[in-house]
């Protein structure tokens, strides 16, 4: 074989190994998975090393955004908004590939086993569930349901769950009403579901039901309005619930019984969860983790980086992905209109501030992690930062990375961090 051949022959194999042996992240759900972790874990394009190279690739407008987030699952992007549109949108360019109208408002659809899940509300909490197929948007059934459409569904273990004043289950698979749980005033945001049990949030209680519906415990808290969303440890055990008050509460997965709690002196979203760590954002410009075992603080971190003082942060939960906690974060008066928004990279296990870029006068959501990309959801679009394509499927080693040029096998490194 011609040296020319071979060098490139072998250029292409080096390039292509990885990219084959990597493994899809997916953000399939609100948090991220059933479990509302808020965590990607087989990302590895973004790192501490990489970071510092992100730019925007492409901004999208959709419509005012009703506290949702994006899903990406298989290269698309799904996304709802206040006017009552679902899209879907190539994850990678932007470009739209399909959208429907529902009315009503959307937050954050989830996308499993080829469809999209979507809960559509208004004010009058006249809601319908609707399961699309995520090729084309074809309707496969709809339900009515209550919401305001401030709630996005979940979906585990073949269920559809969707929680307002109450806590309905619908059959995935056919959209048949399963079950209900809780009064009128109670259930307020998503639960989680944590093997075969679906932990939630009722009127000041944490509460673990069944496939069924069925009351596997529940645990009483001091402050009625602790209806948050929940962020689960896949691997500890535990239930991360925040609130009004700015605690956050960890209970036994298995039995209710309270592990620990922090105070954050602020609104607090519950936190993300991962490599040992519980990350929460709170309304008074800190972002916070916690040992996950233990409760015991590891660092804090003014997000506001002394901006401004005086004014409330987005309390939104941050996301994980390998060893970086990414944050959207920014200001309001106290008549609650924006002032500065912002996205932050933060050193996971130190807080330590990687990268930063303002996001103007729009406040963002939670951010979506997958496949080398960071999307945001902000008051009127959607916003995917990425990589440069050398640096988006690089191999590291040790806080060095490498990679092999095309056709002349040139050996190019650095530390990046």
């Amino acid at each position: 074989m011609h040296r020319g051949s071979l060098l490139a022959a072998l250029a292409a194999l080096l390039l292509a190994a990885p990219l084959a042996a990597a493994e899809e992240s997916l953000w399939p759900q609100v948090g991220g998975d059933a479990l509302h972790r808020g965590a990607t874990l087989v990302e590895r394009s973004l790192s501490a090393c990489t970071v510092g190279a992100l730019t925007l690739r492409w901004s999208q407008p959709i419509g005012r955004s009703p506290q949702g987030t994006p899903s990406v699952v298989g290269g698309r992007l799904y996304a709802g908004s206040a006017n009552g549109v679902l899209w879907a949108l190539d994850a990678t360019s932007g470009q739209v590939l399909w959208s429907k109208g529902l009315g009503g408002r959307i937050a954050t659809p989830v996308v499993d086993q080829g469809r999209v899940y979507a809960l559509r509300g208004d004010d009058a909490s006249n809601g319908l569930l609707v399961a699309l197929a995520a090729s084309d948007g074809q309707e496969f059934w709809r339900q009515p349901v209550n919401s305001n459409g401030h709630q996005s569904p979940v979906v585990g273990n073949g269920l559809v769950l969707v929680s307002s004043n109450r806590l309905y289950a619908f059959s995935a698979a056919t959209g048949q009403p399963l079950w209900s749980y809780g009064d009128e005033s109670g259930v307020a945001y998503e639960p989680a579901v944590v093997g075969d049990l679906i932990v939630g949030a009722d009127d000041g209680k944490l509460v673990a039901l069944t496939a069924d519906g069925s009351e596997r415990w529940w645990r009483q808290t001091s402050v009625p309005a602790l209806a948050y969303r929940l962020r689960v440890s896949a691997d500890g055990g535990l239930v991360f619930a925040g609130g009004f008050d700015g605690m956050i509460r960890t209970v036994s997965v298995g039995e209710g019984s309270l592990r620990w709690s922090a105070v954050t002196y602020g609104e607090v979203f519950a936190p993300a969860v991962a490599d040992g760590m519980v990350f929460a954002q709170s309304s008074t410009n800190f972002v916070f983790a916690f040992d996950q075992q233990t409760g015991a603080l590891r660092w804090k971190v003014d997000t506001t980086a002394g901006q401004l003082p005086g004014g409330q942060t987005s309390n939104f939960p941050p996301a994980y992905t390998n060893g970086l906690l990414v944050v959207a974060t920014g200001l309001v008066d106290p008549g609650g209109a924006n002032l500065e928004n912002w996205m932050l990279i933060l050193e996971a296990r130190s807080g330590r501030q990687l990268w930063r870029t303002s996001l103007g006068r729009e406040r963002a959501t939670q951010p979506t992690i997958a496949n080398g990309m960071l999307y945001l959801q902000t008051e009127s679009r959607l916003l995917a930062f990425g990589l440069p394509p050398a640096l988006s499927g690089r191999q590291q080693a040790g806080g060095r990375y490498w990679l092999f040029v095309p056709l002349t096998g040139t050996r190019a490194s650095g530390s990046g961090c």
